[in-house]
């Protein structure tokens, strides 16, 4: 029998020398904005560290997309919200990966181009932690997703004035947006905030684009709010798609939920079945449907959704929406106190616990990560089950924990990637129990072990 001489597979030829994620790290930590702090009013430069944040009791904000909680910065007194947005991680050269990372400087930028807003959320600082990118901001109370919820529950309707309010406060930040030429590209309730001093604020700045691959779990929530030139590819996103955008949160809020339903009037939750809805709409249609559910007249903000809404090339730009009669009737009115006349005390314990029962998995999982893989040597009993010759290895948060590749009456090998020598590396220890989030596999148990291997 002749014998094929095939060349042996070698694991190194499919592996690329250069680390676009070591790259990217060291271009973040370059940037001068990145890793400092500045407060208002004063201004003050803090340097970023990491145990100048205190988490307060009631920490976890929102998990939607990410991790958001509330500290205390000690050294300048000030509560303050804290966005962890995991950056991806990948050893091979990936030039797309690099131009998303540029973007997000370049968006955290523009952010702090805002600061002249009132409309907009306050941009603290923008620090790189072991693996995430904290986003740190000013700290509001709710979103206009959960405002609206409340109301609806109380009042039944939302009412015409509230809604002129803070269709107001919207058309002011696109103003302001306006000014130093950027558009939103994501105007949704779910980002739009409310305090408790009845101010109304954009927010999601810096991190939209990096997260785009990521947002398979709420593309029905994002698609829901794009005009439907932007799902035929016809034209360029521009400013006309944040008014579409702004046009189905204000029937949103008229009709209490989304307004794109089935036959059967029950709300479309499939994306492909959600933008052709969209791109056959009726805008009469659906303008009659959300307003025609209570009594009130809504004079004027019919006819302003519908101009919202109309095809691209009929639909207003930002200064139309300041001449038409409904942003006229409210822009002089006191917003802040028509906002807090009808939030309520009960309205924030309504939002918390909302918000409490949808963040209770990913914060488990989140404060497992961050309580344990600061955690603690082996143990001595622990250690007897090691080799004589083992040491144990406390595993921080440079680790960041990927799967399990081996296992054993010792203990089991896992692969995790090295947030400082951007490699993979393989970690021996005891136990370890995975919970799936949305960015990885991070370990919730034992979280310390022996560092067995480097590879890569």
């Amino acid at each position: 029998m002749e014998v094929i001489d095939r060349p042996r597979l070698n694991l190194a030829d499919f592996i690329k020398p250069e680390s676009s994620l070591k790259f990217t790290y060291e271009t973040l930590l370059k940037e001068d904005s990145v890793n400092k702090l500045r407060f208002t009013p004063d201004h003050k430069i803090y340097p970023f560290n990491i145990f100048d944040f205190d988490l307060q009791p009631d920490g976890i904000i929102s998990s939607e997309k990410c991790i958001v909680k509330k500290y205390l910065h000690k050294p300048s007194k000030q509560i303050i919200a804290v966005k962890y947005v995991h950056v991806p991680h990948c050893i091979y050269k990936d030039e797309k990966r690099e131009k998303e990372m540029q973007k997000l400087i370049q968006e955290i930028k523009i952010h702090q181009q805002l600061s002249f807003s009132k409309h907009i959320i306050k941009l603290y600082g923008f620090c790189i932690y072991e693996g995430d990118a904290l986003i740190c901001m000013e700290l509001m109370d709710m979103s206009l997703k959960e405002f609206y919820m409340n109301v609806h529950e109380k009042y039944n309707h939302f009412p015409e004035d509230l809604l002129g309010v803070i269709c107001v406060s919207i058309v002011s930040a696109f103003q302001d947006l306006h000014r130093v030429e950027i558009i939103h590209r994501d105007i949704k309730p779910n980002n739009i905030l409310i305090n408790s001093n009845g101010q109304i604020k954009l927010c999601d700045f810096g991190e939209a684009r990096l997260l785009e691959n990521n947002l398979a779990t709420s593309i029905v929530g994002t698609v829901a709010y794009w005009p439907p030139e932007r799902m035929k590819g016809k034209r360029a996103y521009d400013s006309r798609s944040d008014i579409w955008s702004l046009g189905i949160t204000l029937a949103e809020l008229i009709y209490g939920r989304l307004p794109f339903e089935d036959e059967s009037g029950n709300e479309l939750d499939n994306c492909v079945m959600v933008m052709c809805y969209i791109m056959s709409l009726n805008t009469a249609e659906l303008v009659h449907k959300c307003f025609s559910k209570t009594n009130c007249s809504y004079e004027y903000a019919r006819d302003f959704v519908a101009s919202c809404l109309g095809q691209c090339e009929d639909r207003p730009n930002y200064e139309d929406l300041l001449k038409t009669a409904f942003y006229r009737r409210y822009c002089d009115l006191p917003r802040d106190k028509i906002v807090q006349k009808y939030m309520d005390s009960s309205s924030l314990g309504n939002a918390n616990k909302r918000r409490q029962s949808s963040s209770i998995s990913n914060l488990e999982t989140y404060t497992h990560w961050e309580r344990n893989l600061n955690g603690k040597v082996l143990s001595k009993e622990n250690k007897k089950h090691l080799n004589d010759h083992d040491q144990g290895f406390k595993i921080p948060r440079r680790y960041i924990p990927k799967e399990k590749v081996g296992g054993g009456v010792r203990g089991v090998a896992m692969k995790a990637f090295d947030n400082k020598l951007y490699k993979f590396v393989a970690i021996k220890g005891l136990s370890y129990y995975y919970m799936k989030t949305s960015q990885d596999y991070r370990s919730s148990s034992v979280n310390y072990g022996k560092l067995i291997i480097q590879a890569g």
